[in-house]
C-alpha cells in the first residue's frame, strides 16, 4: 500500500543539521524589518497576543482552529514556553504532514493520475512527516532513477 512507502532508513533517522540560534535569528530579522519599516515610514503592529498566536499557528500548521482543550492546555503552560511548545506539538501531529504534503505536492507538481504519481505523493508525505531536510529532498528528487512505481522519487522527473 502507498502508506507503506517509506524513506530509506538513513534518511528517516538522520537529524537535520543544526541551524542558527532561533533567538539570534529573530533578533537579526527584527532589526532588518525595523530598519526597512523606518525607511518606508511604516509603523509595525504591536505584539500578537497569546490566543491570536495560537489560532494562527494552529491554522498554519494543522489547517484548523484550536479546540477548547488545546486552548486550555496552551494557557496552562508557562508563558515563556507556550509558543515553542505549541509549535512543536502541532508539528508532531499527523495533520501537519497531511497539510504540508499537499502544499509540497502542489509545489512539486505531483500528478496522481500518472504512473508513480500516488507513490510520489506518499513519498512527499513521508518526507514531511520525517522532517527530511529540503536539501536532502532536492538531491533525492534530482538524482532519482528507475521506474516510477518502484522508485517514488522518479515521479518528480516524470
Amino acid at each position: 500500500p502507498l502508506a507503506a512507502i517509506a524513506l530509506t532508513a538513513s534518511a528517516a533517522v538522520a537529524a537535520p543539521p543544526a541551524g542558527p540560534d532561533p533567538a539570534a535569528l529573530a533578533a537579526t530579522l527584527d532589526k532588518s524589518i525595523a530598519a526597512e519599516n523606518g525607511e518606508a515610514k511604516v509603523t509595525a503592529a504591536g505584539p500578537l497576543g497569546d490566543l491570536a498566536f495560537l489560532r494562527r499557528v494552529s491554522i498554519d500548521l494543522n489547517g484548523r482552529i484550536p479546540t477548547d482543550a488545546e486552548i486550555s492546555q496552551y494557557l496552562a503552560w508557562p508563558a515563556a514556553e507556550r509558543r515553542t511548545k505549541a509549535i512543536e506539538q502541532y508539528m508532531a501531529r499527523d495533520q501537519y504532514a497531511d497539510r504540508w504534503a499537499i502544499f509540497f505536492g502542489d509545489l512539486l507538481r505531483v500528478r496522481s493520475g500518472t504512473d508513480g504519481g500516488p507513490a510520489f505523493q506518499a513519498f512527499v508525505h513521508e518526507a514531511v512527516r520525517a522532517n527530511l531536510p529540503y536539501d536532502t529532498l532536492a538531491r533525492r528528487l534530482i538524482a532519482a532513477s528507475g521506474k516510477a512505481n518502484s522508485q517514488p522519487e522518479t515521479g518528480f522527473l516524470l
